[in-house]
């Protein structure tokens, strides 16, 4: 039994000899047994990245939305009294001059109507000098006469819309233009100001007609520069914001506004969708800087890599909006900050950088 412990004791005490020896007063190492992890690769050497300084801006997040295309100067035409169509002298998509005949009433009707009124006010005339004779002799009274007195005026009324009717039996057009549409027909009986030809006029120029959430709106005023663009192509168009209407559709509850555009691209015609984007005037001060220095967003809040003396330090800020690649945020970032741009995957709080030009600068090193 006392053999059997010596042996024992002296198994252990070889095993702490030897793990003295392994950890001696020269070597301060933890030995795991595993290979060297990403963290070791990061902390023992500089990490290679793009850096790029952030700017100050005020610009603010462009509005987009779809709309349509139409001449500036569109107006349905009509008659200013009813009657039978007698001609409709134009097609869609003729070009027009100012003046030009577009559409006729049949005169019969209104050489009619004129007629009856013209008698009518003689009649009445007739009968007030017979009834203003009849007063001086006492047949007639005072008041009598003036029913006679109010019955020609009335009568005198009618016999000028009548030569009105007459003389306006005729849609001309306003001014020189195209015809969009024909929207009646010879023989067709229409009202007064009923649509006959839907007509523009091309001196006023074309613009695009949008309808914006009322948020939107708030952002925008008068004068805001914009552009459109077709979605089958054609080139963008710069133009600005002309009109915001003064209250909002029931239907939709968006606002209309209008763009006015410099110019089209050719072979457009009333009606076109078009892409707008329209770009507030300047507001609050904030940082713009490539969106690909972003890392760990949650909602509206990132973070970025500001490089200060050669390492990183994880900065937290708050995303506004996200244009061509680029982003505004918000954040505690000093003027003249850089921030990594490229390689911001292989960084942690701390990390010592060194700077490339270049993204597959950055990809090589790796």
């Amino acid at each position: 039994m006392q053999v059997w412990r010596m042996v024992v004791i002296g198994v252990v005490a070889g095993v702490w000899a030897l793990g003295a020896a392994g950890c001696g007063p020269g070597d301060s190492t933890v030995h795991t047994g595993k290979p060297p992890g990403p963290v070791d690769l990061v902390a023992s050497a500089p990490v290679p990245v793009v850096v790029e300084a952030v700017q100050l801006t005020r610009e603010q997040e462009a509005v987009e939305a779809a709309g349509w295309l139409v001449w500036k100067d569109e107006v349905s035409l009509g008659f200013v009294a009813g009657g039978v169509i007698g001609e409709v002298a134009v097609r869609a998509g003729e070009r027009v001059e100012a003046g030009t005949v577009l559409a006729r009433l049949r005169p019969e009707e209104l050489d009619g109507r004129l007629g009856q009124a013209r008698a009518n006010v003689e009649r009445w005339r007739q009968d007030l000098e017979r009834g203003r004779r009849l007063l001086a002799t006492g047949v007639m009274t005072r008041e009598q006469v003036e029913h006679l007195e109010t019955a020609v005026t009335d009568g005198e009324g009618q016999l000028k819309a009548a030569e009105f009717a007459r003389r306006h039996g005729e849609v001309l057009a306003p001014a020189a233009g195209w015809v969009l549409m024909r929207r009646a027909e010879p023989g067709q009986v229409v009202a007064a100001g009923t649509p006959v030809v839907d007509f523009a006029g091309e001196s006023g120029g074309w613009l695009v007609r949008v309808g914006l959430p009322e948020g939107e709106v708030r952002r925008l005023k008068v004068g805001d520069r914009g552009e459109a663009w077709l979605g089958t192509g054609g080139g963008v168009v710069p133009g600005r914001l002309a009109r915001i209407s003064g209250g909002v559709d029931a239907v939709t509850r968006l606002v209309p506004v209008e763009l006015e555009l410099e110019r089209v691209p050719d072979g457009v015609r009333s009606g076109f969708a078009m892409n707008v984007r329209l770009v507030p005037g300047p507001g609050e001060q904030r940082w713009k800087l490539a969106a690909s220095a972003l890392v760990d967003g949650r909602g509206r809040e990132a973070w970025v890599y500001r490089v200060e003396g050669g390492r990183v330090r994880r900065t937290r800020v708050q995303v506004e909006w996200f244009q061509g690649g680029r982003a505004c945020v918000r954040g505690e970032l000093p003027e003249g900050s850089r921030v990594v741009v490229r390689g911001v995957e292989f960084l942690r709080d701390g990390s010592e950088v060194k700077e490339v030009s270049g993204e597959s600068s950055v990809a090589a090193n790796r």
